[in-house]
């Protein structure tokens, strides 16, 4: 069974600057993931396609670790 909680953030507005700021470095990150997985075609293996981005992600994006 699968269970979904809805909820409503009520951020003020230095919340939500940085909210809408991790989403966007988030995006980012996501980005160049995907741009990797495309371009050296690392579609089938989740683990190779981790051993390439993980570490110069994290390296790049420090605030989302």
């Amino acid at each position: 069974m699968i269970k979904v909680a809805q909820m409503q953030l009520k951020p003020d507005s230095r919340q939500k600057e940085l909210l809408t700021e991790t989403i966007r470095t988030a995006n980012k990150a996501c980005d160049e993931i995907s741009s990797v997985a495309f371009e050296e075609k690392l579609f089938v293996s989740r683990h190779a396609l981790q051993q390439k981005v993980y570490y110069p992600i994290r390296a790049k994006y420090p605030s989302l670790s």
